[in-house]
């Protein structure tokens, strides 16, 4: 994420947290902000945003409002496979399976992919995250993931994920 990528805002910077862009919802700099519009974005009223002009300005397109934000990039490239990631991952955070979840994530993920509808392609089980595509983070945040982890990974920030997966369900 760039430093001044947030989508609804033009003038808004984000500040550096433990090695990441974080847009604070709290901060003054956020609060202060002006919102982007399809005008200031077209004369490029920030120009650290801009690298370049689009082609689709040609096409008269109004790149504020009618282009939407998607949640194959943010929720499930992004968070999805984040929590994911960290939830296996063998450095401790406060949401880290033990291994023994591990081992249970893993095998109960094999045991449910026979159950899978036919409309879903890759059908491979937890051991196989690195090579991972959207699809499978799709699958496991809107269908399979709640049956997987309501055991293993009852911490807040993994309930907060699946709520934000449901939530996005009804913005398609």
């Amino acid at each position: 994420m760039s430093y001044m990528t947030l989508q609804v805002y033009s003038t808004a910077e984000g500040e550096w947290i433990d090695h990441r862009v974080v847009f604070n919802p709290g901060s003054a700099n956020l609060l202060k902000a002006d919102l982007r519009t399809d005008e200031s974005f077209a004369s490029k009223a920030q120009p650290g945003y801009h690298r370049g002009t689009s082609p689709l300005l040609q096409l008269n397109t109004k790149m504020i409002s009618q282009i939407p934000l998607d949640t194959m990039h943010l929720i499930y490239l992004g968070i999805m496979k984040r929590m994911l990631k960290r939830s296996f991952n063998k450095k401790r955070c406060s949401y880290t399976l033990r291994d023994t979840e591990v081992a249970e994530s893993y095998r109960l993920s094999k045991r449910l992919l026979q159950y899978l509808p036919q409309k879903f392609k890759r059908k491979r089980g937890l051991d196989l995250m690195p090579y991972f595509e959207a699809e499978e983070y799709r699958r496991i945040a809107n269908y399979d993931g709640y049956s997987l982890f309501k055991k293993t990974a009852p911490s807040r920030a993994v309930q907060f994920v699946f709520a934000l997966c449901l939530c996005s369900q009804n913005f398609k």
